[in-house]
């Protein structure tokens, strides 16, 4: 919190500029979790993103979205790295965990989480969910 007062002025000397050398050590330990997910400004993508977004469950191919806003699957997939600097499986995979998390912070049970993100089985999501955090679902909030 010392840190918030320290002068932006460029000269610092004895503990303001052991204080920044720490936070900014501190910054680059730190782990960080990416939860961002981007919306298109493309309408058609925007609705097919605010329709996965409500159903987590939709399995739905690359083809099966493209067809429903009518565009062709690589014109899809060349949209979603356009307008969201990710793939469609990484975005819908991001939208799945923002949807999980949310729900396992609510004391859902995780199998129930599991099925209602798309996932055939408990282990299947807790593999996804250990490869992006690198610890169970059930570990995450303790």
């Amino acid at each position: 919190m010392a840190a918030v007062d320290i002068a932006p002025d460029g000269a610092l000397q004895g503990r303001n500029a052991r204080l920044l050398e720490l936070l900014i050590e501190e910054i680059r330990e730190s782990t960080s979790i990416a939860l961002h997910l981007p919306m298109p400004d493309d309408e058609r993508l925007r609705a097919l993103c605010h329709r996965l977004i409500a159903t987590p469950s939709d399995a739905s191919s690359a083809a099966h979205c493209a067809a429903s806003i009518h565009v062709a699957e690589r014109t899809l997939h060349r949209l979603f790295a356009r307008e969201t600097g990710m793939s469609f499986a990484q975005w819908r995979e991001q939208a799945r965990l923002i949807h999980a998390l949310r729900r396992i912070a609510n004391g859902d049970r995780i199998i129930e989480v599991a099925l209602d993100c798309g996932y055939s089985s408990h282990s299947a999501f807790a593999a996804m969910f250990r490869r992006h955090f690198g610890v169970a679902p059930s570990s995450f909030y303790r």
